[in-house]
Order: C-alpha cells, then sequence, then structure tokens
C-alpha cells in the first residue's frame, strides 16, 4: 500500500512547490514618444495671460 501512496505524495508535493516558487510576472504596455519638430510657444492675448487673477472655487475644482 505504502508502494502506491508515495508516487501519488512527490507528485502533489511537486506541484505545490512550483505554485509557490513561480514568482509572478506582470506585463507592461507602454506607447511609443513621438518626437514633434514643432516649436510650442506661448503667445500671451487678452484672453490669456499671467496677469489675470485666478483662484480656486469649488466650481472650477470639480
Amino acid at each position: 500500500m505504502a508502494s502506491k501512496l508515495t508516487p501519488f505524495l512527490f507528485r502533489t508535493a511537486a506541484r505545490s512547490t512550483c505554485r509557490i516558487a513561480r514568482p509572478q510576472i506582470r506585463a507592461i504596455s507602454t506607447s511609443t514618444v513621438r518626437p514633434s519638430s514643432t516649436l510650442q510657444v506661448h503667445r500671451n492675448t487678452a484672453d490669456n495671460n499671467v496677469e489675470i487673477p485666478f483662484k480656486f472655487t469649488p466650481q472650477n475644482e470639480a
């Protein structure tokens, strides 16, 4: 009886150690960087410049 049980125990022990020792690997997905040859320049206008006062309110934080 022990001879029939021994191979079963070795197989189950080997499977359980493989599950424990297996590292968890995650796939990383990244997008490619697209270089631009255009120069981005901010031009101050009457509606969009540094001198316009701005305060955070509940309405513009939402």
